[in-house]
């Protein structure tokens, strides 16, 4: 309700003085606080009594009208999917004083993925082709007992140069597939092809 004129303070005032009994002689009150906040509430005339009126000022109304729009433009951007967090990247730029040469890379998986099986204790050894990728920090190996996946993370190596994983954790009578992703930090690669054994049968050679 917008108030042109109304009774500021409560229905009977500190003095003890009502308000009065017809809008022709209130007080101007053209805006009003919430009947919460500090500032006195106001009354408005409607439907030939006194009602009280909540609301606030008009610069405080406007400033809440605005920051409602605001969120719900927010929500209806998240809602339709054109509102996305932002995407980190990582490249490797020259050190030194004056320009920087920034070059953007692809963190490749490795190649030659195998799986044989150790006795002795039991269990079964991952070995693959480092990746090209010489920004690379290490692997992570995934195990699935279904050909294909899904696969579940078993383990990491650190170095770019470091080839082969060790898993102690296989039971006898099951095949195991494996595959390996090269890593830089929380980047991961593409899976590496998938390779296969069966405790205990695919024994390593030599």
């Amino acid at each position: 309700m917008r108030l042109t004129r109304g009774w500021r303070g409560s229905r009977t005032t500190p003095s003890g003085r009502p308000a009065p009994a017809s809008p022709g002689s209130a007080t101007p009150c053209c805006t009003c606080a919430g009947r919460r906040s500090a500032t006195p509430c106001c009354w408005s005339w409607s439907a030939s009594r006194w009602r009280p009126a909540s609301g606030r000022s008009g610069a405080a109304a406007g400033a809440t009208r605005t920051a409602r729009r605001g969120l719900l433009a927010l929500g209806l951007l998240a809602a339709t999917g054109l509102l996305t967090p932002p995407v980190s990247a990582t490249w490797q730029s020259s050190q030194g004083a004056g320009p920087q040469t920034v070059s953007a890379g692809t963190l490749a998986p490795p190649t030659g993925t195998a799986a044989c099986v150790l006795l002795l204790p039991t269990r079964v050894q991952v070995t693959w082709t480092a990746t090209p990728s010489t920004f690379a920090d290490g692997y992570e190996v995934f195990r699935s007992t279904t050909d294909g996946g899904p696969y579940a993370s078993v383990g990491t190596v650190a170095g770019q140069a470091t080839t082969t994983f060790t898993d102690p954790t296989a039971n006898s009578l099951t095949t195991y597939y494996f595959v390996v992703q090269s890593t830089r930090h929380l980047w991961r690669s593409v899976d590496s092809t998938q390779a296969a054994a069966t405790v205990p049968l695919s024994l390593c050679s030599g």
